[in-house]
């Protein structure tokens, strides 16, 4: 998650939920009691909970368990394990796990399972070792209540949540003592959550209520990156917290785990117009309006449109999907899995081009886009722009394309690159002499002809939104994609009567780009 966008305490830009197994151990399977015949397969994983300790140590030298057709419960126990299993507990979070046993078990009905210890555990405190006592551990062992069964060539798989912050405690005499607590969590039945706080440096705490139980993950201190391993299914509220900072909590409601599903909050990258920035109003608005949904918000700043200029020749242009294709693969290797494009103007052109020039090539993880007063002909669009009405639009765009010109030649040390501005009346001009042969066209109307989006359009199938209003002073006749829109099933045109250029604007400073853009991908984005 990347919600730098808002002053306080941002959590889960990427909230992802999927199945790794987990119930807690008073949710087990009703013991069968039915003789069962041949040989199944049994898998027992161990995971911890974060704990305030630097280390704690336990040594496992067997792993047992016990028929219920055995009423004696000092007899009957079968071992899985007699491998020596050493681990440090809390290295066992964000998704790390030891395998305990891994191995055949005659088909039947079980109750117990039981860890045999060593006398060899420890806990680290002030970078100290301290002995760990663990009563019963060598001679009853740990026992633990977990009915289950083990059918002929299948495979049955738990896992053991240690919670050590819950376990350990420090008696009078300065000895440390573990009453363990553990929960049991089995595979079908759960689902993992993972996600990102920022600031890192707010040292976040992130919990919620499973059960009876509170489970507590920490964000990492270096990429604010924090996991729960097992959730029971079910709907969870998450609550972040900062530990260091003066950043208010964030409670995140109804994030719902699914046995069999995988469930991403996902990630919107969202794309500015001509001489825009993350700044802009509607790129404010657009995150705003996506976190308060539960997303997390990314936007792609284009070539020197960061407050620094770039030192390339080149710029950014209406159609360097390369560098789009670029910005959505980094936002997909940080675990984003949902992602969900929206661009404005040049943006939403960009897009639009991406999505239809190479629909093979489209990341899978892009599950839909929306995109708003999109010069789709880009020819048309300049034409529209140095018309008289136009006249204050058109005068920023070129004292802005202008003066970054002029930056880039003295930090590429180049009078020569800058000359060409004294031939330049407009944007055609400027694209003739700048836009085209900076980025390998022939001139402004080779550019125009090889990167409108409407060329893409038919190819489009990824389900995207262009919102357009009838009254864009800027977007010429050519920009209202009706055919392609009515011969697709994926690519929809919404035309209203008002709106403007990224306008939109509703009574009580809201924006139906917002509300528009919000319900389709609800609609669109969850398959």
């Amino acid at each position: 998650m990347r919600k730098a966008l808002l002053p306080a305490l941002l959590a889960t830009a990427m909230l992802i939920v999927g199945v790794i197994g987990g119930c807690s151990d008073d949710a087990t399977t009703a013991p069968n009691t039915t003789a069962a015949s041949g040989t199944g397969f049994i898998k027992i994983n161990l995971i911890d909970a974060p704990g305030d300790y630097q280390q704690v140590n336990v040594e496992v030298i067997r792993v047992e368990v016990h028929r219920e057709d055995e009423a004696d419960s000092n007899s009957g126990w079968s071992v899985v394990s007699e491998d020596t299993t050493t681990v440090d507990l809390l290295t066992l979070t964000d998704g790390n796990l030891a395998v305990l046993a891994d191995s055949t078990l005659a088909a039947g009905t079980y109750t117990q399972v039981r860890l045999i210890l060593s006398e060899n555990n420890t806990v680290m405190v002030d970078s100290m070792l301290h002995d760990l006592e663990i009563p019963s551990s060598q001679n009853t062992g740990l026992k633990l209540n977990h009915p289950f069964t083990i059918n002929d060539g299948a495979m049955y798989e738990f896992t053991l949540d240690f919670d050590a912050g819950r376990s350990i405690h420090r008696t009078g005499n300065g000895r440390y003592k573990m009453k363990p607590v553990i929960r049991i969590i089995v595979d079908q039945t759960s689902g993992g959550l993972v996600g990102m706080v920022e600031p890192v440096a707010a040292r976040a705490m992130v919990w919620t209520v499973a059960g009876a139980d509170t489970v507590t993950a920490w964000a990492d201190t270096l990429s604010g990156a924090f996991r729960f391993s097992m959730l029971p299914a079910g709907s969870y509220d998450l609550r972040i917290g900062a530990t260091v900072g003066a950043y208010r909590d964030t409670v995140l409601t109804g994030q719902v785990i699914s046995v069999g599903q995988m469930t991403d909050v996902g990630a919107v990258v969202l794309c500015h117009g001509l001489e825009g920035d993350a700044q802009r109003p509607y790129m404010q608005g657009m995150a705003r309006a996506f976190q308060a949904a539960g997303w997390d918000a990314a936007a792609m700043i284009y070539r020197g449109c960061s407050g620094e200029t770039n030192r390339l020749p080149r710029n950014y242009h209406s159609g360097a999907t390369e560098d789009l294709r670029q910005v959505v693969a980094a936002v997909q290797e940080a675990g984003y899995n949902k992602i969900v494009l929206v661009g404005f103007s040049l943006g939403g052109n960009l897009i639009l081009k991406y999505l239809g020039e190479d629909p093979v090539a489209v990341s899978p993880a892009v599950r839909a886009a929306v995109t708003v007063s999109v010069p789709t002909d880009l020819a048309g669009t300049a034409e529209a722009l140095i018309q008289p009405g136009n006249a204050i639009y058109h005068a920023r765009f070129l004292r802005k394309l202008r003066r970054k010109i002029r930056a880039k030649a003295v930090a590429l040390g180049d009078e020569a690159y800058a000359a060409p501005l004294a031939g330049v009346r407009n944007i055609v001009d400027f694209d003739d002499l700048f836009t085209g042969p900076l980025h390998g066209f022939a001139g402004g109307a080779d550019y125009y002809a090889r990167n409108s989006s409407q060329n893409w359009l038919a190819a489009i199938a990824v389900p995207t939104l262009l919102l357009t209003a009838s009254n864009d002073p800027i977007l010429s006749p050519s920009c209202y994609p009706r055919e392609a829109a009515s011969a697709s099933s994926r690519f929809h045109l919404e035309e209203t009567a008002w709106g403007g250029h990224v306008g939109f604007r509703l009574p009580g400073l809201r924006y139906y780009s917002e509300l528009r853009a919000l319900a389709f991908v609800e609609e669109n984005a969850h398959g």
